[in-house]
């Protein structure tokens, strides 16, 4: 579990792993993001498209040319952009390349 401890509060984490070239355009390979009980992988992704100007969500949806797994799986086969993460999970966000 990944805990942090400001001002005698417990904060929780996801843990975003950022696979090239997404990478460099944040500026890390890895970032840890707070998050609340009830933060959902779609409230990560927003997050992360406002603070580092990244396209990951369009009208509300997962930007097609993104795959993201949560703890290795693919947020498809679990709830979508609704599913809930949990302090420690790992989110993965590949960019996918279309050829054509």
């Amino acid at each position: 579990m990944i805990k942090g401890k400001i001002s005698g509060f417990n904060m929780s984490y996801v843990k975003v792993k950022l696979i090239p070239p997404l990478d460099k355009e944040v500026g890390s390979k890895e970032i840890n993001v707070s998050m609340k009980e009830s933060t959902t992988v779609f409230d990560i992704l927003n997050k992360l498209s406002l603070e580092y100007k990244v396209r990951l969500v369009i009208d509300n949806d997962l930007n097609p040319g993104y795959l993201v797994l949560l703890n290795d799986k693919d947020i498809n086969v679990l709830e979508g952009l609704k599913t809930k993460v949990k302090n420690g999970d790992i989110l993965t966000i590949i960019p996918v390349s279309h050829g054509g």
